[in-house]
């Protein structure tokens, strides 16, 4: 942090010095010295990293470009421009690396899942990896699970988010896997484990995740593949224009040294080597104003070849919070008598279901609760009205199974309701769908951990293609896998630690930031902080744009500089004319640039 701090003040310094050369009447010297001083401010980490790239026989790459420009600019007197491209260029590289440098280097936040301690049946607590398949751990209520294995005895209520990233409550019953990670939220349970600490589900996770990140490498820039060729190119031909004829023909040397100048002069990469980056980060800047934080210009070239989008289902396409979807009531009694009498019992249970009642009623509605009583992973049973009332699932009531969440409602022997809950899914998400397509993405996907109907429900509401439900994280890792392989460019977005392993092995990984896991936004290319679906398709469509704009700057610098390269072999320019074509393409190049700061 404080190196960039360092950066930002050497070039504001830089800066200022040429401010003070263009508004104050200086001496023509003290303006050079000046205009010296600003460019070796601004520009000494260029001659360095030319020095060290000759030492390691990369003769040619954009800091040659940059060196060589400026130079060529100071030796035609143009001071000004000779530093600000060395400002520029300076500036497009800090913004990148600030943004880059938070990308894949943390993982801290996987560290929640990992206990460091698990406990023995009997009492004695030991390391988790010292633990042995097949031996019985004792899980506490509100601990967390630290190995994988099966429920020896009885059943449990266990948070998964952290794996499946679901906000149901999951129940499992004797002999059922249970995975490390998860919590247990209700009484204290007895688990066999069925594997070591290192094939864990959560090391796992980390595994994939720290894999991935280290098969990510940064992507090359254009520009220095570019320059690779491009500079040894010019100058050689510089050389050649300059002395050849003279050494062949018995040219004039004078004439042809000039014809020399004038092609090095307009064949300085100026108009590339500032408007490529910075059409990059004006375009980032701009995404960053709606909420949208792009990590690097590589990811803005990949975003813009995608055309396939893989989500996550809670907490991406829906808001990851159980709300009262519908209400079924018996016999006598009514829709809102039946949601009355669930929320007032509700009211007093700390367990996740029981928020989704919140707010429903006003305190002095609710009938008062009598006898209140939690039946670990089952229900309530309570009295209201003087009646016995129990509330709860279908183990406590019924026995009859419904898919998704179901609230059965029995008051003495006689069922009185059903209430139906689910997950809500966002304003805008199917619009964000449809933005999608409508901006060249030609398949969606949901990848998620909760059953096959809740997923398909929320996949049919917002217009999804495709619905693969009830995977573990390795599972939608292999699902995003079969995508890729059938040739589709995909980004996944999600926002737990569950989606991690798809978020770094995605060809561009979306992270929701707002409520993301601190590990999903770290691991991610791109992070979405309003938690808008229609941010998705934003992203998409201006990174199209962006690479447009930068494409654009490319072939017409190039074709005007060889239209004014060519015309200057032929006939005899000014060299002023060179110079106007340099910095005229630069301007523009850099105007269009600015475009990308526009979002529509």
């Amino acid at each position: 942090m404080k190196e960039k701090l360092f950066d930002v003040i050497r070039y504001a310094a830089s800066v200022l010095i040429v401010i003070l050369c263009l508004v104050v009447p200086l001496n023509e010297t003290v303006k050079l010295i000046l205009y010296i001083s600003s460019a070796v401010i601004s520009g000494y980490t260029v001659l360095i990293e030319c020095f060290e790239n000759v030492a390691h026989g990369n003769f040619f790459d954009e800091n040659t470009l940059m060196l060589i420009a400026s130079v060529v600019s100071f030796v035609l007197g143009e001071y000004f421009e000779g530093v600000a491209i060395l400002v520029l260029f300076g500036i497009g590289e800090l913004l990148e690396d600030v943004a880059s440098d938070r990308a894949r280097d943390k993982i801290t936040a996987l560290s929640e899942l990992q206990e460091n301690k698990v406990r023995l049946v009997g009492g004695r607590e030991c390391d988790p990896k010292e633990v042995k398949i097949g031996t019985l751990i004792e899980v506490l209520k509100g601990e967390r699970i630290a190995l994988d294995g099966i429920l020896v005895s009885g059943s449990a209520q266990l948070d998964l988010k952290a794996i499946t990233g679901e906000s149901r409550i999951y129940e499992v019953n004797e002999n059922d896997e249970v995975y490390g990670g998860s919590i247990n939220l209700g009484n204290p349970v007895v688990i066999k484990t069925t594997k070591e600490y290192s094939d864990s589900t959560v090391e796992r996770i980390i595994s994939l995740v720290e894999g991935a990140n280290a098969k990510k490498a940064k992507t090359q820039k254009f520009i220095t593949k570019f320059a690779k060729i491009y500079t040894p190119v010019v100058v050689l031909l510089a050389v050649l224009i300059a002395f050849m004829p003279t050494v062949l023909f018995g040219a004039s040397l004078s004439e042809y040294v000039h014809k020399a100048l004038s092609f090095l002069i307009v064949a300085c990469p100026c108009a590339l080597v500032i408007s490529v980056p910075l059409g990059y980060f004006v375009g980032i800047g701009a995404l960053s104003k709606k909420g949208v934080l792009i990590k690097g210009s590589s990811v803005i070239d990949a975003l813009s070849k995608v055309n396939a989008v893989a989500f996550d289902k809670t907490g991406t396409l829906t808001k990851g919070e159980l709300s009262v979807d519908k209400v079924v009531p018996y016999g006598e009694y009514e829709e809102r008598e039946v949601l009355k009498l669930v929320s007032s019992v509700e009211k007093h249970s700390d367990h996740p279901i029981g928020r989704a009642f919140d707010g429903l009623f006003s305190d002095n509605e609710l009938y008062e609760v009598f006898d209140f009583n939690e039946i670990s992973g089952k229900g309530i049973s309570c009295t209201v009205n003087g009646k016995p009332l129990l509330i709860g699932s279908s183990k406590l009531i019924s026995g009859e199974a419904e898919e998704g969440t179901c609230v059965f409602v029995k008051s003495g022997e006689t069922l009185i309701g059903k209430v139906f809950l689910s997950d809500t899914i966002k304003e805008d998400a199917k619009d964000g769908i449809a933005a999608l397509k409508d901006c060249g993405v030609t398949d969606t996907y949901i990848l998620s951990g909760d059953n096959k109907s809740a997923a398909a429900k929320v996949g049919d509401s917002v217009g999804i293609d495709k619905v693969y439900a009830e995977l573990l994280p390795e599972q939608k890792l292999e699902a995003l896998n079969r995508i890729k392989s059938e040739g589709k460019r995909v980004a996944y977005v999600g926002d737990g630690v569950n989606d991690s392993p798809c978020i770094a092995n995605a060809d561009v990984g979306i992270a929701m930031g707002k409520i993301g896991s601190e590990v999903s936004i770290e691991t991610a290319d791109v992070v979405i902080l309003t938690d808008s679906v229609k941010r998705v398709s934003d992203s998409v469509k201006h990174s199209k744009k962006i690479k447009k704009v930068v494409l654009e700057n490319i072939i017409v610098s190039i074709g005007v500089k060889v239209a004014i390269m060519v015309t200057a072999l032929v006939l005899t320019v000014p060299t002023w004319v060179s110079a106007l074509g340099d910095v005229g393409v630069m301007l523009l190049a850099v105007l269009n640039s600015l475009r990308n700061g526009r979002i529509k």
